[in-house]
């Protein structure tokens, strides 16, 4: 029913659709049909096999035990257990006293013994000729904790009372406060579990919380003043999904088992699998605009990554391929294509000249802050959909010139459609299904074929990505399009900073377009 219901939707906002005739309607009918009768056929047996390997352990690689009750690594366990003939690279054991066979397993492998210590463990050879002390980091299990299907009342603000509280209830709230009613001991883990849900946090000056080396998210407030929507701030205009953001990004980024999984590897000499390698590719038929564009790229903080260039309709120009690789460093190859071959057409094969295991989309002429990239990464790693995106979003309409926020409901959740600028999915999957030899749409059309398949498309959090709607641009939809998404709540002007991608500004009358 989703996909007829966006059918008429789409009918609504653009009555000269049906003017494209009985095919587009049939096409769209028969992607309905397929949806409710499972998989189409699109996709290889190349789909089973990512599937199958969406759940497989981060540390296969690692012979790791854990013995006498002490407490388990911060990650998955491997699958494989080491065999009683194997080396062992890791034994958390909660004391030293090992039997001799332990310790000559531990030798071969030149792998460590760690017992508990007061500030986390104390790693050292089975000779005892290398110590290393680790400290225990607060994790936070993403399985549970998360702000899929996150959806508050911004004015729902809640006190904690018990060291006990369910993933659900937190997605619920705006912010939940942590009084020093509570044990300071589980402060730390309280924080942590309502942050990776998205929940900002508020504590006094007195709380371990508020010595965190990241408080992205966290609110320090004296215990006796009254917690209200202004104090937060949250009356300003979509200063709530400011704070939101930035409190999941806290949480996974610094708290999440696999993080300090890996800073405990690094500490004790192991490899560590990188984190998942991203291609940027950025088509452009405005050469003029690439070299503003890059700069979007260059700024993202996720490491990982590589900028593949395409230049449609443009001619092969040597001091501009000098120029492009001067402005980011990370461009790992520019490609000139004819304005005759079909954008699809160009897409595919930048797709097939990039290296990376997921491939991310930019526009030319959209903003984009420094977290967008790790924004999405962190989103498909948390979900593994085929297809994640930014399908709420934020715009300016230069032609009006108003900033406005749309489609507020569509984020932390599974979507029909993701805007081709916030686009990131498997290469391999972008390589099955291809965006063919269309030339409008281009995004739209790989994204049915997805969803025919039983696909899972995801929408995150729209901070961090803005669009640019002016005159002539590829969409072709009016402001008032817009507008109606937004249900007529704009602001004047251009307003970076709705999205996280400026200061603050104070808004003249910010109950019309908050949140929420």
């Amino acid at each position: 029913m989703g996909e007829l219901l966006r059918l008429f939707r789409t009918l609504k906002d653009n009555p000269r659709r049906i003017a494209e005739g009985p095919d587009w309607l049939r096409q769209k009918f028969y992607i309905w049909r397929s949806r409710r009768r499972g998989p189409s056929g699109y996709v290889s047996d190349a789909a089973r096999t990512r599937r199958l390997q969406k759940a497989r352990p981060r540390y296969d690689h690692l012979r790791m035990e854990v013995m006498g009750g002490a407490s388990a690594f911060p990650e998955v366990r491997p699958e494989r257990l080491p065999s009683p003939d194997e080396g062992l690279d890791l034994v958390f054991a909660s004391s030293s006293r090992l039997s001799s066979r332990t310790r000559d397993r531990i030798r071969t492998a030149q792998g460590f013994l760690c017992i508990p210590s007061e500030e986390g463990w104390q790693c050292e050879t089975a000779d005892g000729d290398v110590r290393i002390s680790v400290r225990e980091r607060e994790t936070v299990d993403l399985s549970d904790f998360n702000p899929i299907g996150r959806s508050v009342d911004t004015n729902l603000i809640r006190d904690l009372e018990e060291t006990s509280f369910e993933a659900g209830e937190l997605r619920k709230l705006a912010a939940v406060r942590i009084p020093m009613t509570v044990p300071p001991a589980d402060h730390v883990g309280l924080a942590i579990r309502a942050l990776a849900c998205g929940t900002p946090v508020v504590v006094s000056e007195r709380s371990p919380v508020a010595k965190m080396s990241s408080t992205e998210g966290v609110f320090v407030i004296p215990d006796e003043a009254p917690l209200t929507v202004g104090r937060l701030g949250f009356d300003q205009p979509f200063a709530y999904e400011r704070a939101s953001a930035s409190a999941h990004r806290a949480a996974f980024w610094g708290h999440a088992s696999f993080v300090v999984a890996d800073e405990y590897v690094k500490a004790l000499g192991f490899r560590v699998e990188p984190l998942p390698s991203v291609s940027i590719v950025l088509v452009t038929r405005r050469p003029d605009l690439v070299i503003e564009a890059l700069g979007a790229t260059s700024v993202q903080k996720y490491e990982n990554r590589e900028v593949v260039v395409g230049l449609h309709g443009a001619d092969p120009d040597d001091q501009l391929v000098r120029d492009i690789e001067a402005a980011c460093p990370e461009v790992s190859s520019v490609q000139f294509f004819s304005g005759l071959q079909p954008f699809g057409e160009v897409l595919d094969t930048v797709v097939d000249v990039s290296s990376g295991r997921l491939v991310a989309k930019f526009d030319d002429d959209d903003w984009y802050s420094e977290h967008h990239l790790s924004d999405l990464v962190a989103a498909w790693m948390l979900t593994r959909a085929d297809v994640v995106g930014k399908t709420a979003n934020f715009a300016y309409l230069e032609t009006s010139d108003q900033t406005l926020g749309y489609d507020d409901e569509l984020q932390y959740r599974r979507v029909e459609h993701i805007p081709g600028g916030t686009m990131l999915a498997p290469r391999d999957l972008l390589i099955d299904y291809r965006f063919g030899r269309s030339t409008r749409a281009i995004d739209s059309v790989l994204l049915r074929k997805v969803r025919a398949d039983a696909g899972y498309l995801y929408s995150t959090t729209r901070q961090g990505f803005m669009r640019r709607r002016h005159r002539g641009h590829t969409a072709g939809f009016d402001d008032e399009w817009f507008i109606r998404r937004a249900h007529g709540r704009t602001l004047p002007g251009l307003r970076l900073d709705l999205a996280g991608l400026g200061a603050i500004e104070e808004a003249e009358a910010p109950g019309n377009v908050h949140h929420g």
